[in-house]
Formats: C-alpha cells, sequence, structure tokens
C-alpha cells in the first residue's frame, strides 16, 4: 500500500482548527472577539472562546463559568448543557474528538514532529534554529508592541526554553514519568494555600497549581529539598500568621515539618502513587471543579497554555482597544512560561498535556471502553511487532488493549499494523 502524505486524522484537525477559529473579521472590525450566536454554541474540545479567531465556546470555560455563579440556586450552579455534551460525545466517539478536532492536539504533534537527539544529525540543528529563530522574534514583538524590556524577555523566557531544548538536543526524546505521588502533591497544593494566606489568594492559586504538578511529578526526596526551605522562608514573609500561639521561625519549623511527615507517609511509607495519566483528574476536580466553585472565577482558563496561544498572546500584542497591555502583570508572565514549558515538552513528549493536565480528555477518557465506536484486536494474527505504539501520538499499546482511556482514536494503529489485526467497530 502507497505510503499516505498526510494521515486522515491530522486532515480534520486542520480543518476542524481552522473552522473554531475562523472569525478573520474580528482583526479586520477591530473586535476584541467574536460575540455573535455561535459563542453561545460550546465545541466539543479544548478551544479558547477568548481569542479574537475563535468561533464557538469553549466547554470547559463555560464549565466553570456556571459552576462559579455566586447567588444562585445550587442546581443552577450545575452545567447540564456542557455535561450533557460531554456524555453524548463520549458516549458514540470516546475521546475520538481529542484525536480528530482538538487544535492544541494539532500544536502538539506537530512540535513533536521536531528532530532530536545524535540520530537526527544535522536536522536537529535546522530544526533548533528555526525554533529559537522564532522565539527571538516572539522577544522582538514583546518589546515594540508590549514594551517588554528585552532583557526580561530572555532571561525569564527565551533562555531557559532554548536552555531546555538544547538539553534536549542530545538527550533525544523522553517519556512521561510512570506515576505520580500523592503525598508530594499535597505539600504542592499547601503552599499555595500558604502562599494564598501569606501574600494573595490569586497568588497563591496559581503556585499553588503549579506547585502540585511539578511536586506531585518529581516526587519524594526532590521535593523535601525544594519545598522545606521554601515554607520556611514563607512563614517568615508576608502576612504575621499564627498556629497555637507560634509564628515567624517557630511556625517555619511546624511547616518543614508537615512537608516531611506528608512526603514520608504517602511516598516512603504507604508509597501511595497512581498512573500519570489520572493526574488529569486532580485538573478537573480540584482547579476547574473545586477552585471554580468557591472562587467564581475560571482558574483553568486562566493558566491554559491554549488560552495564552489564542488568546492571551495575541490580545496583548495586537491590542484593539489600547488598554490590554497596561494590564499585563505576574499572571501574564506566568501564563507565558507555562506555554514555553508546555511548548517543550510537546517536543520532547507525545501529548504531554493530552495526557495529564487537560480536564476534557479526563472526561472522554471514562467513555473509551464503552463508546458506540471502538477498536477491536484480533489476538490471533498480532504479532505484537509495536508499531502501533510507535504511530500512536499518546504513546499508549493498542496490543495490550486497544479501548484504553488514553486513546484519541485517531485510528493510526488500525491503518499503520502489517497484519490488519486492529479494525474499527461499532
Amino acid at each position: 500500500m502507497a505510503k499516505r502524505r498526510i494521515a486522515p486524522h491530522r486532515i480534520g484537525q486542520i480543518i476542524a482548527t481552522v473552522i473554531l477559529n475562523g472569525y478573520i473579521l474580528a482583526y479586520v472590525q477591530g473586535k476584541i472577539l467574536y460575540s455573535g450566536f455561535l459563542k453561545s454554541v460550546p465545541e466539543p474540545v479544548l478551544n479558547c472562546y477568548g481569542g479574537p479567531l475563535s468561533v464557538f465556546a469553549c466547554p470547559l470555560g463555560s464549565f466553570q463559568q456556571i459552576l462559579g455563579q455566586q447567588g444562585v440556586l445550587w442546581w443552577q450552579r450545575v452545567p447540564w448543557v456542557i455535561i450533557g455534551l460531554f456524555v453524548i460525545v463520549g458516549a458514540f466517539v470516546g475521546r475520538a474528538a481529542c484525536g480528530w478536532v482538538c487544535p492544541f492536539g494539532l500544536w502538539q504533534d506537530l512540535l513533536y514532529k521536531i528532530k532530536l537527539g545524535k540520530r537526527a544529525g544535522q536536522n536537529r540543528w535546522v530544526s533548533f534554529g528555526v525554533v529559537t529563530g522564532i522565539g527571538l522574534i516572539a522577544v522582538a514583538l514583546l518589546a515594540l508592541f508590549v514594551k517588554v524590556a528585552v532583557w526580561k524577555s530572555l532571561l525569564f523566557g527565551w533562555l531557559p526554553f532554548v536552555g531546555l531544548y538544547l538539553f534536549s538536543l542530545y538527550r533525544g526524546k523522553l517519556t512521561l514519568p510512570p506515576r505520580w505521588w500523592l503525598g508530594s502533591m499535597l505539600v504542592g497544593i499547601g503552599v499555595g494555600l500558604l502562599i494564598g494566606v501569606k501574600f494573595e489568594v490569586n497568588l497563591g492559586i496559581a503556585v499553588g497549581v503549579v506547585a502540585l504538578t511539578g511536586f506531585s511529578l518529581m516526587g519524594g526526596n526532590r521535593v523535601v529539598l525544594i519545598a522545606a526551605p521554601l515554607v520556611f522562608v514563607l512563614a517568615l514573609l508576608g502576612k504575621p500568621i499564627t498556629i497555637w500561639n507560634l509564628g515567624g521561625v517557630e511556625l517555619g519549623l511546624i511547616l518543614v515539618l508537615g512537608v516531611v511527615v506528608l512526603i514520608g507517609l504517602f511516598d516512603f511509607l504507604l508509597k501511595v502513587s497512581l498512573p500519570v495519566t489520572t493526574l488529569k483528574f486532580v485538573f478537573f476536580l480540584l482547579v476547574a471543579g473545586v477552585v471554580a466553585f468557591f472562587t467564581g472565577e475560571p482558574w483553568f482558563c486562566k493558566l491554559c497554555p491554549q488560552g495564552t496561544l489564542e488568546a492571551g498572546v495575541p490580545l496583548v500584542v495586537w491590542d484593539p482597544v489600547q488598554g490590554l497591555r497596561s494590564l499585563v502583570g505576574w499572571l501574564f508572565y506566568l501564563k507565558v512560561a507555562i506555554l514555553l514549558f508546555v511548548f517543550w515538552a510537546a517536543i520532547v513528549i507525545k501529548r504531554p498535556f493530552c495526557r495529564v493536565v487537560c480536564p476534557i480528555g479526563a472526561i472522554y477518557s471514562l467513555f473509551n471502553r464503552a463508546s458506540l465506536m471502538r477498536m477491536k484486536l484480533d489476538t490471533t494474527t498480532c504479532t505484537r511487532c509495536a508499531v502501533c505504539r510507535r504511530v500512536c501520538p499518546m504513546d499508549i499499546e493498542p496490543y495490550e488493549e486497544p479501548n484504553q482511556a488514553e486513546c484519541i482514536r485517531c485510528f493510526e494503529c488500525v491503518w499503520a499494523c502489517p497484519k490488519s489485526s486492529l479494525r474499527i467497530t461499532t
């Protein structure tokens, strides 16, 4: 069979990206974003509704907005329409929307194609020049339009990204850590709560989300070495608080002891850990759920790299109302830093955001084993050659279970199988 020039699901991704982000009149009319009737129609994937080109509503953004309503009856805070959308799509096609429709999935797939490692030869340096060159253009745009000092963009954005990229040029492609650790995640949440109490609630939430992610993936000794001195210093700064009439140095020592106890109990003694792909359920329940409910703000959207790519950066650079740039603060820089880190991660790991973070992917994954559209494996002809895993954008093993939770139904494994052991069923 002749080799296909482009995968069918890639065509679907491109078409969907254009349709979902096709309001080019925004730049002609000078509007911040499209606000017509289609904006009340939720799309089935993660796609920021705040982008100037966005046509439809992001279901996760709508989910948080409805959940965070204040002063209404409890049943009015339940996003019934969004839940219905997730159930219908999931019941029919499982996680196929992630493979055929999601624009951020497309960006991650394309970034992973960038050559790395010694086997790539000179191609890796060509890719490095192109990517870092685009980064320098972005630095120039920030300096020209947003008036960000060049040294700040280089020092806090471009240089860390290039450093990670250079490391990857020699190390090559990576795989996800297999598990995340409960004790370390609780410490990350605790750091966020401490910052919220001592300094500012919004800062605490933002740092807490970053800390729970990083700490839970690192786990163990490394988290103790980072978190213990951090909480001690935080106890000495900011608003004074006391526990059992103890404050300052005494409070810092108590918090250090808390870090050691949590990690020692859950990570070392009980060894409580879960597959890394289940971390996205924490983001769904905690960030898009609990935090949105109590703060009344869509905090996942505030930190979402897809939102930064589609809305945050374009709106600040364009600034049609001549007022957005003046609002740029620490949260914007944190969002850009998260976006750059996800970009780097997508270059070295297959779809890291979809596998570890995306709440919508978490919801759809619950339907994969029971959805109407499924895959079937012929175990009598399968030789477990692992060709299916090599072509899989989610790095799963279809020869073990073709309908596992992380499958995005792109069907690359079906078309690549040399024995035609996999097929699509309904």
